[in-house]
């Protein structure tokens, strides 16, 4: 029988390692997604993810970091891997929540709330939400552990 592929849900701070090739833990997040392509794992983001990535994208051409068109290129990359993504739509309460709970943005909480809504864990590289959200669910994972999966 064959085993069921694990899923996960990532925040734009896993997306934006596959871009940003100069951030640290590059490799593991580009690992991460070499599964997904493989198909040995499906990932998940919330649609708030894609808003995300694109600002993150637009701050990185502001600063130098990516020339324009490379930013461009990354983003019709990003919309060609047909990642799942989690409509809001409901989980706002969820989010305000744990966003209160955990003293943490609106925009960290809506991933915990999308993660924990389909069951899967969240894989994240934020810090400060690691932190917040780590020792209380066991199901927010750092990136090293993601790749174990």
């Amino acid at each position: 029988m064959a085993r069921e592929r694990p899923a996960v849900c990532i925040d734009a701070s896993v997306g934006a390692k596959w871009f940003l090739k100069d951030e640290d833990d590059s490799p593991a997040a580009l690992a991460l997604l070499e599964r997904y392509v493989q198909g040995k794992l499906h990932i998940l983001v919330p649609d708030l993810f894609f808003y995300e990535i694109g600002n993150l994208l637009s701050l990185a051409v502001r600063r130098q970091r990516l020339p324009e068109k490379t930013a461009l290129q990354s983003l019709e990359e990003l919309e060609r891997l047909h990642l799942e993504p989690i409509s809001l739509r409901g989980e706002t309460d969820s989010a305000l929540s744990f966003s209160q709970r955990l003293n943490i943005s609106f925009y960290d909480a809506a991933y915990l709330a999308a993660a924990e809504s389909r069951g899967v864990p969240l894989v994240t590289s934020d810090k400060k939400l690691l932190k917040a959200a780590a020792t209380e669910f066991g199901w927010v994972l750092t990136l090293a552990a993601a790749v174990e999966l």
